[in-house]
């Protein structure tokens, strides 16, 4: 049976107080991010590891956390980490192998979740995510955010000022793209800017830290970082930055460990509880983590929202 270290549903009792969940995460030196790095001890000693990060299950929706409604992020974020082993690193001769994944691989392996408020979905483009076999991106359309040529739709989604985020968001695109420092954005959702300054990340409760688990997956053994308690205390639409890092091993010549790879993921909405649509099934590759031992919430068939008749009893 696979690890499941971090992967339990049940809140912490940070979580539980309505405190965001953070661990002791190096500081983020990303002068290494997506290169081969060569660590000096831990499960990785005297190799040259190369490792990347992809995002294979979105959340899709969320209900604003508060205190007597904890449902988290649905389904939940999970990160795919892949290990390469590069033989004859700066050489002509390099190359690359990846590695084969078992337990001791995943000691001393933290995935460190951020949440940064990103534009709104357009009306038309509020449709479900469509997933590939076992959650894998396989087949949405969706664009990453409305044409910067017509910023005025994000000032025009209907979603009324009590959502901070939105707020947040419609200040930044009336803002000139052009008076944003560039050395300070980080990413690009599509025309939008992304800086370190934007991130929400305080209010995310739940473990925005996990290690991996390591399972069957399409044919063999795979990584995987699955944030299953995850919940916002904002309503809005967000993205998820996942960051990986190696508390065990010493990396040469250095004293800290920086970020060995990272990825930004897919958008989300959390609603409020009035707006809450209700849960879909569980994905395939939900259904696949239970099997192996992930702590997950589980649901057989759609839980569609209870509506009240004027009466205020359930219609």
């Amino acid at each position: 049976m696979a690890s499941n270290i971090g992967s339990s549903p049940t809140m912490s009792p940070q979580a539980q107080a309505g405190r965001p969940y953070n661990c002791c995460v190096p500081e983020s030196d990303t002068t290494t991010l997506g290169a081969p790095i060569y660590f000096s001890a831990g499960p990785y000693a005297s190799k040259v590891i190369r490792m990347e990060i992809h995002e294979v299950q979105k959340a899709n929706l969320g209900r604003k956390y508060a205190n007597v409604d904890r449902r988290p992020l649905d389904p939940p974020p999970v990160a795919h980490l892949r290990l390469f082993e590069v033989h004859h690193a700066g050489t002509p001769r390099q190359r690359e192998v990846e590695m084969t994944y078992d337990d001791t691989l995943a000691d001393g392996l933290v995935c460190y979740a951020d949440l940064f408020p990103v534009p709104p979905d357009d009306a038309a483009n509020l449709e479900p995510y469509t997933y590939g076999p076992y959650g894998s991106y396989g087949g949405s359309t969706e664009s990453p955010v409305p044409s910067s040529s017509s910023p005025a739709r994000y000032g025009s989604s209907g979603r009324g000022d009590h959502d901070a985020s939105y707020r947040a968001i419609r200040s930044r695109a009336e803002y000139p793209l052009h008076a944003i420092q560039e050395h300070k954005v980080i990413y690009q959702w599509g025309n939008f800017p992304i800086t370190e300054e934007s991130k929400k990340t305080t209010e995310l409760v739940g473990s925005t830290f996990v290690q991996p688990c390591v399972i069957d997956y399409q044919g063999g053994k795979q990584m995987f970082f699955v944030f299953a308690d995850l919940a916002v205390r904002l309503e809005g639409t967000f993205i998820l930055r996942y960051r990986v890092f190696n508390l065990y091993g010493q990396l040469h010549s250095q004293a800290t460990n920086p970020v060995a790879a990272e990825c930004y993921g897919g958008r989300f909405r959390v609603y409020s509880t009035k707006e809450f649509p209700g849960l879909p099934a569980s994905t395939e590759l939900t259904k696949l983590l239970a099997r192996w031992g992930v702590r997950v919430n589980l649901r057989e068939t759609e839980r569609k929202r209870r509506r009240r008749d004027e009466d205020g009893s359930p219609e």
